[in-house]
């Protein structure tokens, strides 16, 4: 069995955690990973990484507790475990990782890219990535995109490996929207706008309140479903409730069982300031709905033809505004069987399984 450290920072509600526990339902039975992370991970996370034969470490976090007690954790890992593979997925400035890998002669060092380069970094980040970078024997990335901003002249060395979901599991289903709907007190007129990814600046979730701010005074029937949580759920629920759109804004947090609730959904919306990939997109077109996107987000994410691509600056509001109302007026068959087997995660998996072995 191939021994795997899988390295992210915490399990919040996003698509890098939701990659790896799809790879890892896949691969259980070829491969034992071991989840090395710094921050706290939810009940749920840890059940369902047991479940699929994982163990999971948490170490200090690096920059709250301290360098060397980050250092010693790490090795103590590397002391007691033989590893044929580190895969780091990149989120935060982390670099003894790659070091220490090297150190204990870790035959697969993958350095795993999931979102583009900010316009603003440091000279310290920049220093890290390209430490990263020249320590590892494998660069990987979500998309080409990803790989360009990220890796620069080191781009084509990269490999892709596309973000991949399980196709049926986010068919449409007649069921779950009855039950969902009924939960969250939806009546059988009302539009249910939704959107799903941690609550961050970079999800851009402002922007969405900022067009309900402008629409339910012209249809009070629409609604917002929020699926996520993160640093400014606080700053949105205060926009709601000083802008008096408590009826029609639903924060739900994080839920595990996500897909049921596209189901429930008649329109979504993904207005990211920038984005490596955007794996709810695929869930949502999967479910047969109509997407409007940023056209931050690749568009190579539009696999079926049913995504449409808008900027998200101010004077767009009024564009998303536009494409609200026209997606009041469809009556769209949401059966949709997506031919393209690229963003299948199983496909995927066999493809980092075939890498973890070389």
């Amino acid at each position: 069995m191939i021994k795997i450290l899988q390295y992210i920072p915490g399990f919040s509600f996003g698509g890098i955690e939701t990659f790896i526990l799809n790879i890892n339902k896949e691969l259980y039975k070829e491969c034992k990973f071991i989840y090395v992370v710094e921050k706290n991970i939810d009940e749920e996370s840890k059940k369902l990484i047991k479940e699929y034969n994982a163990d999971i470490i948490k170490v200090p976090n690096m920059t709250k507790d301290g360098l060397f007690k980050h250092i010693k954790e790490l090795n103590a890992i590397f002391k007691k475990n033989r590893f044929d593979v580190v895969h780091i997925h990149a989120t935060d400035p982390r670099f003894i990782l790659t070091i220490l890998a090297k150190i204990y002669k870790v035959k697969k060092i993958i350095y795993h890219v999931h979102t583009l380069r900010p316009s603003k970094e440091s000279v310290p980040r920049k220093f890290i990535r390209y430490l990263n970078i020249k320590l590892s024997n494998t660069l990987m990335a979500c998309s080409r995109q990803s790989a360009e901003s990220m890796y620069k002249k080191y781009s084509e060395k990269a490999i892709i490996i596309n973000t991949g979901i399980d196709y049926d599991k986010f068919k449409f289903n007649q069921e779950d929207r009855k039950t969902i709907r009924n939960q969250l007190n939806l009546n059988c007129d009302d539009f249910l706008i939704g959107t799903v990814g941690r609550i961050e600046k970079v999800k851009n979730q402002m922007f969405l309140l900022q067009i309900m701010n402008n629409i339910v005074s012209k249809n009070n029937k629409i609604k917002l479903l929020i699926i996520g949580s993160g640093q400014e759920e606080d700053t949105l629920k205060k926009y709601v409730n000083e802008n008096g759109l408590t009826e029609s804004i639903i924060f739900l947090g994080k839920v595990n069982d996500v897909f049921r609730y596209y189901s429930a959904m008649d329109l979504f919306c993904f207005p990211s300031l920038y984005e490596g990939f955007g794996i709810a997109l695929l869930e949502a077109q999967a479910n047969g709905l109509i997407c409007l996107a940023s056209k931050n987000v690749p568009q190579q994410t539009n696999i079926t033809g049913n995504v449409v691509f808008m900027g998200i600056n101010t004077e767009d509001l009024k564009e998303w505004e536009r494409e609200i109302l026209k997606g009041l007026k469809l009556n769209r068959n949401r059966i949709i069987e997506i031919e393209s087997k690229e963003y299948e995660i199983k496909n995927n998996a066999q493809t980092l399984l075939n890498i973890y072995k070389k």
